[in-house]
């Protein structure tokens, strides 16, 4: 299958759609990767968070509808779950006031990405709070950033769950991609051909991102025997090198990178 890329442009792109085929459901939970290259990388930096939960993106739209009076008793209700909880999961307020706390971009986030396509405040908690590694959730968003002053894809957002991969963003295929590690300090570079092959799983991101910071989560998994962090399973459980952890090294002579 050939891949098309336009060079530092912002697109989505489903990266594994043919002509003529029936699409899949697409839902994925989606994370923040702190980092410097996008305004909510760098709150969940300042948070000194080794993640930050983003939401549960729900990208068809089922036949149920909502008037006013349910809506509004759904948005409600979602408040109620979500506040004593959202913490821990990491799930922060992004918008400028009430910075960290809660719920006015939590609910937001259900209202649109939940009760827009037919979920109820309960469903939508479900599967926002769905740590488990069984089912398998691959990965099927990135978002990236390209950085002339590092020539890589800084990895802004990562998604895992049922549907095709898909990128978004600003990026160039002319280069790798880097994942921040270690709250943004160094990073894992990645080709863009290791993206597509389905290597990066939800099991490897919970027991490099979400299990040292928040280990009750991690009852499904011995993360603390775990492979390194650049390797991972193909199908067959053959072990693959991603490539190896870099401190981020900037392009110190100032040259054009295309």
């Amino acid at each position: 299958m050939c891949f098309l890329f336009v060079a530092y442009v912002t697109f989505i792109f489903n990266g594994l759609s043919t002509e003529g085929s029936t699409p899949s459901p697409w839902q994925s939970l989606e994370f923040i990767i702190p980092h410097q290259s996008s305004n909510l990388g760098n709150f969940c930096l300042s948070l000194e968070k080794s993640f930050c939960l983003l939401g549960f993106h729900y990208r068809t739209r089922r036949g149920r509808a909502f008037n006013a009076r349910i809506s509004r008793m759904e948005a409600a209700r979602f408040n109620i779950m979500i506040n004593p909880i959202y913490q821990r999961l990491h799930f922060f307020n992004f918008a400028d006031n009430n910075f960290g706390g809660c719920c006015g971009f939590q609910v937001k986030q259900y209202v649109d990405e939940g009760m827009s396509k037919g979920l109820t405040a309960q469903e939508y908690y479900n599967k926002l709070t769905d740590f488990a590694i069984t089912p398998l959730k691959p990965l099927n968003w990135i978002k990236a950033k390209f950085e002339e002053g590092l020539c890589m894809n800084v990895i802004i957002q990562v998604g895992f769950g049922e549907g095709d991969l898909r990128f978004g963003g600003s990026f160039s295929d002319h280069f790798d991609f880097a994942l921040p590690y270690k709250y943004g300090r160094q990073r894992l570079t990645v080709s863009l051909q290791q993206l597509q092959q389905n290597l990066i799983t939800f099991q490897w991101f919970k027991s490099h991102y979400i299990c040292r910071d928040q280990p009750w989560l991690c009852q499904d998994i011995n993360f603390f025997g775990y492979r390194k962090l650049w390797e991972v399973d193909n199908p067959v459980n053959q072990t693959i090198s991603l490539g190896r952890i870099r401190d981020w090294e900037p392009n110190r002579n100032n040259t054009k990178c295309f």
